[in-house]
């Protein structure tokens, strides 16, 4: 990924570790939360997957920050993966109903 101007998206790749808790070693799941929720929704996933996969649980942007333009998700997914060292992942997501 080239490095972005974006101060946000910047944390994702220089201070991975405040918006992501990382547990287990193996193929790797990514975490992806709704607008309405945080990464500690997803502990019991983490709990139960750690012992065959690698599990990370982000904080999306909207939960953590105000922002007056658009913006892109997958750009801080990319971010947080590329800090993390992971090129390929399960994606999975949990929205809000």
């Amino acid at each position: 990924m080239a490095p972005s101007e974006d101060l946000s998206v910047q944390r994702y790749s220089r201070r991975p570790e405040t918006v992501a808790t990382d547990r287990g070693d193996g193929p790797p799941v990514v975490l992806c939360h709704g607008t309405l929720m945080d990464r500690t929704m997803f502990d019991p996933q983490l709990d139960a997957l750690a012992d065959d996969y690698r599990v990370v649980a982000y904080d999306t942007r909207a939960r953590t920050d105000r922002y007056d333009e658009s913006y892109d998700l997958a750009d801080d997914c990319v971010a947080l993966m590329d800090a993390k060292g992971i090129s390929l992942a399960q994606l999975r997501k949990k929205a809000e109903m």
